[in-house]
């Protein structure tokens, strides 16, 4: 028998109910007593002001629904207010724990080449990443070093000195120039 409490669902979120379910826009049941009222057309502009929407709640951020009901977006990955589903972060990005509605930029001195990821990587002594959201480390030019793992940029050689490839990971990679 039908439920004497009746909500809204949101438009790719379908409420669960015994027999049948009607997909519509914008919410989810908190409880098996909500039901969607079976035959209503849930048009964005068309939401019916009899219904009793207080046993509904929007899906957050940071959560996902599919079939009415909520989820934790997972590590990796990110999701909006009413999401349908998951979102994998871009490449020079991560989310490192779930439950995250955005993805963080990698800071400067770490890159990640993959999307989808959880973390971002150091750059490994002999590169660096200058600024937000790099995918990848720059190898440090001639006449540049970085000696340490993480660096946002390189140093530059004593004067009258240069490096004889570019990558270098220490100061000592730094010669006189020949005459």
């Amino acid at each position: 028998s039908a439920s004497t409490k009746r909500c809204v669902c949101g438009s790719d979120y379908v409420a669960r109910l015994s027999l049948e379910s009607t997909s519509c826009r914008g919410f989810y049941p908190t409880e098996m007593t909500c039901q969607a009222v079976v035959g209503l057309d849930c048009s964005d502009s068309d939401i019916e002001t009899s219904l009793d929407l207080d046993n509904c709640r929007d899906c957050g951020s940071g959560y996902f629904c599919q079939q009415g009901w909520p989820y934790l977006c997972p590590t990796g990955q990110y999701c909006t207010a009413k999401s349908s589903g998951p979102k994998s972060c871009a490449a020079g990005s991560y989310a490192d724990e779930p439950g995250r509605s955005a993805c963080t930029l990698c800071s400067e001195g770490h890159a990640n080449g993959q999307a989808g990821s959880d973390s971002c990587l150091e750059c490994y002594a002999g590169s660096y990443a200058g600024s937000l959201g790099q995918t990848s480390c720059d190898l440090c030019p001639l006449g540049y070093y970085s000696e340490f793992p993480g660096q946002e940029r390189c140093e530059a050689c004593p004067g009258g000195t240069l490096t004889n490839a570019a990558g270098a990971a220490s100061r000592e990679k730094c010669r006189h120039c020949p005459l």
